[in-house]
């Protein structure tokens, strides 16, 4: 994921990276007046864009979509990885979810 980041940037941010911008936007907006720097708890809080255990739906969608458009006749092992990670996750009574 590091790597489509950083050979198809343009890529990744029109996909990607205006979800996540969007996320820690939003967050620093609500918890303004609370932290000291409540855009840096935002990025904490949205946590690593390469993690596929902690990324929302909306963000795996957007991932999903960008390696799609790369590669649209190829098979994306991300589904499996996503499905087993988010599994382990929901029996250990974290969802990964940033928001309600």
């Amino acid at each position: 994921m590091s790597f489509i980041k950083r050979e198809f940037r343009a890529e990744y941010d029109s996909h990607v990276g205006k979800i996540r911008s969007r996320l820690v936007d939003m967050l620093s907006e609500r918890f303004a007046g609370q932290y000291s720097s409540p855009r840096s708890f935002a990025r904490m809080v949205v946590g690593n864009e390469f993690a596929l255990s902690g990324i929302t739906r909306e963000l795996y969608d957007a991932w999903q979509n960008l390696l799609r458009s790369l590669y649209p006749a190829k098979p994306v092992m991300l589904d499996i990885i996503w499905v087993l990670e988010r599994n382990g996750l929901k029996k250990s009574g974290l969802d990964g979810k940033v928001c309600e």
